[in-house]
């Protein structure tokens, strides 16, 4: 038995198409790291008052940045799994809420 050879037109698509994938794949994850170091200096900024206060404690500095980087990443996570739910879902649209 032989498999039957796809025409070269077939292959070409195939490829086009795995490059786009791959560049919409580092798209979004350049998207994300910007996002995420803009809203984490944005963050900074707000509390910087805070964290240049020499009566607060060195700990409780680092905790404050803890925990703005892990809000900063939670909240680019959810938005991009929200943005490719919506795309894929095929009922998103119909659903009226």
């Amino acid at each position: 038995m032989k498999y039957k050879e796809p025409p070269d037109e077939t292959w070409e698509k195939y490829w086009s198409r795995v490059y786009n994938r791959l560049e919409r794949g580092l798209g979004w994850i350049l998207i994300s790291i910007g996002a995420m170091i803009l809203l984490f200096y944005g963050g900074f900024k707000a509390v910087e008052s805070l964290v240049k206060d020499p009566a607060v404690a060195i700990l409780l500095k680092v905790a404050i940045l803890v925990l703005l980087a892990g809000v900063v990443i939670l909240f680019v996570s959810v938005v991009r799994e929200r943005i490719f739910t919506y795309k894929k879902d095929k009922y998103a649209k119909e659903v009226k809420r």
